[in-house]
């Protein structure tokens, strides 16, 4: 949400300083047959280590509909914005825009959760499976701002649901779930589940730095799981 290449702040963005940047992105997917383009303007921005977090909510809120509306100036366009808080971080609620500058509210969640995981050394598989399941019930999908929580907001705002990155996470500081099949079940289901009304989801296939994720060569076993879960819909 911010240029890099100048001093940049949310201030300045709300007031309109950056628009310009906007129409010509705009621009030039129109131009390049990107007209139906789904934009994450500022993802997981309620988390405290993102380059655009910020406190001042007023701020962002207005700056997020001057993108949004600097984009749809441009003649041609047919793009989507997801919101796109993420599962930790601060409440993103107030960050909310307003449902005119929103086609969809996502959420970005990953099995990873400081105070459930790591699992202890001695951890046998009944263990796992009561740590996985209060990891999910208590915070990936329920707790004050999981699945459950999003899902319903978007119900009331009219919107449809979006996941635009999850997945099993192995951090290397032990707080991720790891090949976590219950994880990957559960969350099928609810992509599945017609009361949710996803619009879209996407898998975070990638291992780096941060931890693994990947279902085709880290977690094979699960890719297959994960695959035959998703062959009936």
């Amino acid at each position: 949400m911010l240029p890099r290449d100048e001093p940049a702040d949310f201030t300045r963005g709300a007031a309109g300083d950056y628009d310009r940047h906007y129409v010509e992105l705009a621009q030039l997917l129109v131009e390049r047959d990107r007209a139906d383009t789904i934009l994450r303007i500022g993802w997981e921005f309620n988390l405290t280590n993102s380059q655009w977090y910020t406190t001042d909510t007023e701020a962002f809120r207005t700056y997020y509909r001057r993108i949004v509306d600097a984009m749809r100036s441009v003649p041609g366009h047919n793009f989507e914005f997801t919101w796109n808080p993420g599962r930790s971080g601060v409440d993103a609620v107030p960050y909310y825009p307003g449902d005119e500058w929103v086609d969809h509210i996502g959420l970005d969640v990953y099995d990873a959760v400081g105070g459930v995981y790591p699992y202890p050394a001695d951890c046998g598989e009944e263990c796992r499976a009561v740590r996985q399941r209060t990891a999910w019930f208590d915070h990936s999908y329920g707790g004050d701002r999981g699945l459950g929580f999003w899902a319903e907001f978007a119900r009331q705002h009219g919107k449809p649901f979006a996941l635009p990155e999850w997945g099993v996470w192995e951090r290397p500081d032990g707080t991720g779930g790891g090949e976590n099949e219950f994880f990957i079940r559960r969350m099928v289901e609810f992509i599945s589940d017609p009361a949710n009304n996803v619009a879209y989801q996407a898998y975070f296939e990638h291992d780096g730095s941060d931890g693994s994720h990947r279902l085709m060569t880290t977690y094979a076993d699960l890719g297959d799981v994960y695959r035959g879960l998703l062959a009936p819909l």
